[in-house]
């Protein structure tokens, strides 16, 4: 493994919500694919989840760069799911595809569609 980390580390990691966390480096490992990145353990300071497991990739010492990547990150997801919407039908089927309550990031994309298509929400 080539990581810079090592366990006991205080970092910032992004998780799939495209949110960051802070964590401390509990191990390191990798998969026998070599296609396969390099994967932290983290134990979080969140009671809920007291671990989580990150790519390398998305794991950061500071956490302005990892702000920075989030942030690049929602911008690329929203753009995604405003393209999925190209007119009513897509609109409408929209929602049976994605949970609006629970991920902020399609219910954004939703709304502004729907305002760009002459649907204001009520």
């Amino acid at each position: 493994m080539n990581t810079k980390f090592k366990p006991g580390d205080r970092v910032y990691y992004i998780q799939e919500d495209n949110e960051v966390y802070d964590g401390i480096v509990h191990c390191l490992y990798h998969a026998n694919d070599p296609d396969l990145s390099e994967h932290i353990m983290l134990k979080t300071l969140l009671q809920s989840q007291p671990y989580a497991i990150a790519p390398a990739a998305d794991v950061f010492f500071n956490l302005r760069p990892a702000m920075s990547e989030a942030k690049a990150r929602k911008k690329r997801q929203l753009q995604q799911y405003k393209k999925e919407i190209k007119n009513l039908q897509d609109l409408i089927s929209f929602p049976l595809h994605h949970d609006l309550n629970q991920n902020g990031m399609a219910r954004e994309a939703y709304l502004a569609r729907a305002e760009e298509l002459g649907y204001a929400p009520v």
